[in-house]
């Protein structure tokens, strides 16, 4: 298969998000003025535990605290805190 200009696609916006975690991460750590590690945290936490991203919007970021509490999200979430506070010693 040869690569030429067939091979190229625009991505649409909510694409580039599902793609590039880093990029939504950027976008929510400005939207809701929070730390780009800590968004990156609770991204990851939503990945690993296949928990929806918007929990992690209204539970974190908008601080919604009637959102249920997600223990399996939650023991993720501190779990790569510590992870990430041990890597920074």
């Amino acid at each position: 298969m040869a690569y030429d200009e067939t091979s190229i696609r625009v991505l649409k916006v909510d694409e580039i998000y599902d793609r590039f975690e880093w990029v939504r991460a950027n976008e929510l750590a400005k939207e809701y003025k929070q730390p780009l590690a800590c968004v990156e945290r609770g991204i990851e936490a939503c990945r690993v535990t296949d928990t929806p991203l918007d929990y992690f919007i209204e539970r974190y970021l908008k601080n919604n605290k009637d959102t249920l509490k997600n223990e399996t999200f939650e023991n993720a979430y501190f779990d790569i805190m510590k992870r990430s506070q041990w890597r920074r010693k």
